[in-house]
């Protein structure tokens, strides 16, 4: 099938690239009039054996061709919808994932400031307690001197 259709879209292409037979002609013959040319040329012999092809069959077999064409096209349609929802799905999964990476990075953000605080607190603390060790230390050191004078 595939040998197929890359022979139609050669021949396609072959008969888009061949020009007109008058474009041919006129440069051919430097641009004489054309039906000068034509009424110069003597009329095709007849053929001999021709071989004629009944007309209801080649309708058939040109419908068959492009219904086959037609089934060709609407499956390229689906396929290109379907590509189309499938990166419009990627393109939403991405925006959410994008924007919850944002939720936790401010979050994530908020409970290290939150941290920290605690830390410096915690520090303080201990630097109070210690103060106040050291203070009521102080003051029983100097009760004892003074109890014992």
């Amino acid at each position: 099938m595939s040998d197929s259709k890359s022979i139609s879209w050669t021949w396609t292409e072959l008969i888009n690239a061949v020009p007109d037979a008058e474009e041919v002609l006129s440069s051919i013959f430097n641009g004489e009039n054309l039906q000068e040319i034509q009424s110069q040329q003597s009329p095709p012999p007849p053929l001999q054996n021709q071989n004629t092809i009944n007309p209801q069959l080649a309708t058939v077999i040109l419908l068959e061709e492009t219904e086959e064409e037609q089934k060709k096209k609407k499956i390229l349609i689906k396929n290109r919808a379907s590509a189309a929802r499938s990166r419009a799905r990627k393109l939403e999964r991405i925006k959410f994932l994008e924007e919850q990476v944002e939720t936790l990075k401010e979050e994530n953000a908020k409970l290290k400031r939150i941290i920290l605080e605690e830390t410096l607190r915690r520090r303080c603390q201990k630097i109070q307690v210690e103060m106040i060790k050291e203070t009521t230390a102080k003051k029983l050191k100097e009760q004892r001197r003074t109890v014992s004078s």
